[in-house]
């Protein structure tokens, strides 16, 4: 065998060699595309689901938000009468005010997308780390509640059981329970009404219990904020999306 023929079969080696190691780099980068689509494909069904959820959250915040809206303002409108800087409105109005003050809404979050990805070790799925950020903070959020509102609770129910006791705040709820009171000179509404209105210990239990549902108010609309922040950045991550 000549030094030709050793070259040509050494050529021929090294070929084929190089189209060995071509393929294989060629079936890893095909089983690398093939999982990162598998991956991607799965992160989507995650988005999808987060997105479905926290929708769902922005439309519940939004109803419990309007809802909390009327409770605040019946409990100012209220306080406001009872300090002279009102006038006193008619009795169904009163009413109305009293009633709405005592109105109770509590937000019940959907996680069921976000803690299946927790609990199953999946939240990895979910790339962009602005959105495991802000799942997190709103999940802890929601878990850790508004500080005041147990106080709030407690606050309620104690109003709720004094004023149950007086005559004059069951009238204003059901006319049956209304007794005879002097009359008082030239008022033109129902002494009932007047008790209520001049009842001190009401005024002070309202005025704290207003101060706390303010405060759940506008822990309501940062969740809300937090909640739609998710929907854009989940919309984003989605495909078809600009930032795709």
């Amino acid at each position: 065998m000549n030094r030709s023929d050793i070259r040509g079969i050494t050529g021929r080696a090294i070929g084929e060699i190089a189209v060995i190691i071509i393929g294989v780099l060629i079936a890893f980068q095909f089983e690398n595309w093939r999982g990162e689509r598998e991956l991607r494909e799965q992160e989507i069904a995650q988005l999808y689901a987060l997105h479905a959820d926290f929708v769902e959250n922005v439309n519940r915040l939004q109803g419990v938000i309007r809802r909390q809206e009327v409770v605040v303002s019946s409990q100012t409108r209220l306080l406001d009468v009872m300090h002279g800087h009102q006038d006193i409105p008619d009795e169904d109005i009163l009413k109305k005010l009293v009633t709405d003050s005592f109105m109770f809404f509590r937000l019940e979050a959907v996680f069921g997308a976000y803690q299946a990805l927790v609990s199953s070790g999946d939240l990895r799925l979910i790339r962009d780390r602005r959105l495991r950020e802000a799942l997190a903070e709103f999940a802890g959020t929601v878990g850790d509640g508004y500080e005041d509102e147990e106080l709030g609770l407690h606050t309620r129910v104690r109003l709720l059981s004094e004023m149950s006791a007086s005559t004059e705040f069951l009238a204003v709820l059901d006319p049956s329970f209304r007794t005879t009171y002097a009359t008082l000179p030239d008022s033109g509404y129902d002494p009932d009404f007047n008790e209520l209105l001049n009842n001190r210990e009401y005024r002070n239990h309202l005025t704290l219990l207003t101060f706390i549902e303010s405060g759940q108010l506008n822990f309501y609309r940062g969740l809300l904020s937090s909640a739609e922040t998710i929907v854009n950045i989940v919309e984003q991550n989605l495909p078809g999306s600009h930032a795709e």
